[in-house]
């Protein structure tokens, strides 16, 4: 018989070679083994830390649903609504008769009817009836315009419950004045009544848009500009027309202000801002659930 070589061995220095052979290969088998358990332990260890990672940047990433709220923008008219009539009433029907007084030598009493037939003549339809420049022009009147508004700037009042209601409702809200009052009398009384800095934007129909009144189109612009959709907005205001029934036909969540009970209360009426401030509570509630 031939002997076996492998490789050029023996057969007896072949068994020897087959024994070397066996525990080389066992030991690089026993070897593999534990080469795959800490490859595997690696990559388990790694793919946790990697799914932490990922749990980690997933909390960062999503707001908590019970803190995220959705803001809604609430519109205000300006005055009877946050403002009280006085100091309008002030300027159009006493400081400008005066002055108009003072130039005719007249009596005031006489000086009134004479202005407030001139008022009416012209009618609140049109754009000059809001403009004080057009009645010192037109009267003649003695001075600046701007001088009477500072006069009697001390004339301003915001209603009482209304600072805080609107420290409460920016937490969650755009808030914005729309008014049909001339840019020169909103400017002043929100300044005067420290109450600016509660606004994202004040409009006034007449001098921003030169309309006279608050109707569908102008909601629909304002709409455009702050980016909201209608029934993302609530609006209140104190004309039961163009404050309510209006933005109301829109889709727009309206509130008429009736400080003096002219209406039969309802669910859209309230009688001051902080009862509407509690109306749209269940509006706040539910933004927070979704």
């Amino acid at each position: 018989m031939k002997p076996c070589f492998i490789r050029g061995a023996s057969v007896s220095s072949t068994k020897c070679c087959s024994s070397a052979l066996l525990i080389s290969l066992s030991l690089q088998s026993k070897q593999l083994q534990t080469d795959y358990v800490s490859s595997h332990l690696f990559f388990r260890v790694n793919s946790l830390c990697l799914r932490a990672s990922v749990v980690n940047l997933s909390a960062f990433n999503s707001p908590d649903k019970r803190k995220m709220k959705k803001r809604k923008t609430i519109s205000f008219d300006l005055d009877c609504t946050l403002i009280d009539a006085s100091y309008t009433t002030f300027v159009w029907e006493i400081g400008i008769p005066q002055l108009y007084a003072e130039k005719h030598s007249i009596a005031l009493p006489s000086a009134t009817s004479i202005v407030k037939a001139e008022y009416e003549r012209l009618g609140d339809s049109s754009l000059e009836w809001y403009d004080i420049s057009y009645w010192f022009t037109r009267f003649k009147l003695p001075g600046r315009w701007q001088d009477l508004m500072e006069e009697h700037r001390d004339k301003i009042r915001p209603f009482p419950e209304v600072k805080e209601v609107l420290e409460n409702l920016v937490q969650d809200h755009d808030l914005i004045i729309l008014s049909n009052a001339a840019r020169e009398f909103v400017e002043v009384e929100i300044r005067e009544a420290n109450i600016e800095r509660y606004f994202t934007r004040v409009f006034s129909t007449t001098s921003d848009f030169k309309e006279v009144k608050k109707a569908s189109q102008l909601y629909k612009k304002i709409g455009g500009i702050m980016g909201v959709k209608p029934f993302e907005t609530i609006h209140v205001g104190d004309h039961y027309e163009f404050d309510y029934l209006v933005p109301k036909g829109l889709g727009i969540e309206a509130y008429y202000l009736d400080r003096d009970d002219k209406r039969p209360k309802d669910d859209f009426t309230v009688r001051d801002l902080r009862e509407f401030a509690n109306l749209i509570e269940p509006i706040k509630a539910s933004i927070e659930k979704d």
